[in-house]
């Protein structure tokens, strides 16, 4: 399977959990501090989507590095 695709499809998941809120918001903090804190998913299912399409994104990058460095030093 196409690795772009792969995110592509991975990342359009994302769209069906709608958006993140502010974790304040999650644990139920009282206003104003419901409104403060990094942005965080509802459900656990995102986080692990969004981490995947992260980590294959990573390692496709690093990949191309280390085969950029290996025909450098191809005779």
């Amino acid at each position: 399977m196409d690795n772009e695709k792969l995110i592509e499809d991975l990342r359009g998941l994302l769209k069906q959990y709608g958006e993140k809120i502010p974790y304040g918001e999650l644990v139920g903090a009282p206003w104003p501090y419901s409104r403060s804190g990094d942005l965080v998913w509802q459900d656990p299912e995102p986080y692990f989507i969004e981490q995947a399409a992260t980590a294959l994104s990573t390692l496709q990058t690093e990949n191309e590095k280390l085969r950029e460095k290996l025909e450098q030093v191809k005779p």
